[in-house]
């Protein structure tokens, strides 16, 4: 990892995640692995995809830090397989979401992984 990697990294994990601004703890369930609590950016949608019963369910982008033990490494992630735990609405009672592809793209830098939860 170069210089200005180290620094997206670093970035991420101390500014955006910082629990006194913009971030949240969650907790990362990976499908075949431990579970660990992090540190993420949720951004809070209407819910707005038709299940399959033609119901609306709740819809969250989640940024979390590109990092194995800090956030969740793009290497690691398991899309539809992993889940995190988190409230839809915050403050409210937390529950698991399976994580996605935004738009079906991977979508990450050196230091930020963003997920769709639903």
């Amino acid at each position: 990892m170069g210089l200005l990697d180290e620094q997206l990294v670093n970035d991420m994990v101390f500014a955006f995640t910082d629990l006194d601004g913009f971030g949240e703890s969650v907790i990362y369930k990976p499908r075949n692995g431990t579970a660990r609590t992090i540190t993420a950016i949720v951004i809070r949608n209407s819910p707005a995809e038709l299940g399959p019963n033609g119901l609306k369910v709740p819809r969250m982008v989640v940024k979390v830090p590109n990092h194995a033990t800090l956030g969740i490494s793009s290497a690691e992630i398991n899309y539809g397989g992993d889940r995190l735990n988190v409230d839809y609405r915050k403050g409210g009672i937390a529950e698991d979401f399976s994580i996605h592809k935004p738009d079906g793209e991977e979508v990450h830098d050196a230091g930020m992984l963003t997920l769709i939860l639903n």
